[in-house]
């Protein structure tokens, strides 16, 4: 299942998406494991990840990207690197919104759960938008000077139109997170249910000594919630 993901579609485009990928039996299997996760916020290491991980072929999909991206000079992460989040956002929680960022993972996956496009939400994209680093100041560089907050206030003329890869339920998206710039649309107030999103980063191409391996360390401190 997961395994198919890593595709031409994936090592050539950076990114890959499946429209109704995961059969509604699991989504709601997966939800029933996440049924008291409603507030906004990062959820680490799931009862729901643990769930694919027993019923999954998602090792498999971890094995042939760490092949893929171990073979990459300046490659320092390890097989058992994953940050693995359930994100939950509330509606009209605009406390995530239009935070465009590079991620401080090789490959992301990403599957929609608890979805409803209609009151937004989505995920926007801009695929390659810069090479894999090659050392921490590279990447920390990349980071900070394209991050922004507000993307029609401080939008970039070096940003071509985004790829909108927005997930209904049972949707999935796999995209290299070091080199695609992407960030998610507000959420109405008028959503009926908060939105659900299942994450799973693959590797640190910098064995957690990147920009982004002390903010998440910061974060696991203060803001983070684990539910297992």
């Amino acid at each position: 299942m997961f395994r198919q993901l890593f595709d031409d579609a994936f090592l050539n485009g950076g990114y890959t998406i499946r429209r109704n990928y995961i059969e509604l039996d699991l989504i709601e299997k997966l939800l029933s494991l996440s049924s008291d996760l409603n507030s906004t916020g990062y959820y680490l290491n799931t009862k729901a990840h643990s769930f694919l991980d027993h019923n999954s072929d998602l090792a498999s999909l971890g094995d042939d990207l760490f092949s893929h991206y171990s073979t990459r000079p300046g490659f320092n992460g390890t097989r058992s690197d994953e940050y693995r989040i359930l994100r939950v956002t509330s509606p009209g929680d605009s406390s995530e919104a239009g935070r465009f960022h590079f991620d401080s993972h090789c490959a992301t996956l990403v599957i929609g759960m608890q979805v409803d496009l209609k009151q937004g939400g989505g995920l926007l994209t801009w695929p390659s938008s810069r090479a894999m680093p090659t050392n921490i100041f590279s990447d920390a560089f990349g980071k900070v000077s394209r991050y922004h907050k507000l993307p029609n206030l401080f939008k970039f003329r070096s940003l071509s139109d985004p790829i909108d890869l927005s997930l209904g339920v049972g949707d999935v998206v796999l995209f290299e997170g070091y080199t695609c710039y992407h960030g998610n649309k507000f959420l109405s107030p008028n959503s009926s249910l908060p939105r659900k999103v299942l994450i799973v980063h693959f590797f640190d191409f910098f064995g957690g000594h990147s920009l982004g391996g002390i903010v998440r360390s910061v974060r696991s401190k203060f803001t983070r919630k684990s539910k297992i």
